[in-house]
């Protein structure tokens, strides 16, 4: 089977082709590892956050997994915080596609530098790159949660869109 691997560097600049790839596999299973107390209550809180504002659950957190027992599975998504990340990036999703355009499976890697962030724009973070999960891309709006950088001038956390959700509930419907 051919993988495409896209990666998708978030906060740092904005994406100007966008890859037509979609979520095809709900529910999303989400593992984390290396983050604090206060960081997986806000990962939590931004899955919680989707399931809401969608209606249903479409993630569901597996809390701390080994990755190498569940990433060739579809639908997996791993969570962590790494020091690898060039400075400028607030954190990167590095999301597997396979032959059928389908998102296969993604990692999220927060910048290390960043991870005591503020906790709501910890948050905020993780709301976003969920939604690349999701098959979102960046916008050039700077009030929405999909916008590439993080706007100071915004109340964190960042909430989803109505319309984001209806892009999200339409795409949901095509599975």
């Amino acid at each position: 089977m051919k993988y495409f691997i896209l990666l998708l560097l978030c906060s740092c600049s904005i994406i100007s082709v966008r890859p037509a790839a979609k979520q095809c596999s709900l529910p999303v299973f989400i593992a984390s590892k290396n983050l604090q107390q206060n960081q997986q209550e806000r990962t939590n809180s931004a899955i919680k956050h989707w399931n809401e504002s969608v209606g249903i659950n479409v993630f569901f957190d597996l809390g701390d997994v080994a990755w190498a027992e569940i990433e060739q599975n579809q639908g997996f998504v791993l969570i962590s915080i790494s020091e690898n990340l060039r400075s400028s990036a607030l954190a990167t999703t590095n999301i597997i596609i396979n032959s059928k355009k389908c998102i296969q499976s993604a990692k999220i890697y927060i910048n290390s530098n960043y991870s005591n962030y503020n906790i709501d724009v910890f948050e905020t973070i993780i709301r976003h790159e969920l939604g690349h999960v999701l098959g979102f891309y960046h916008t050039s709006d700077f009030t929405k949660l999909m916008y590439s950088n993080i706007e100071n001038s915004v109340q964190h956390p960042v909430d989803v869109s109505e319309e984001e959700i209806r892009e999200l509930r339409q795409n949901m419907l095509s599975l």
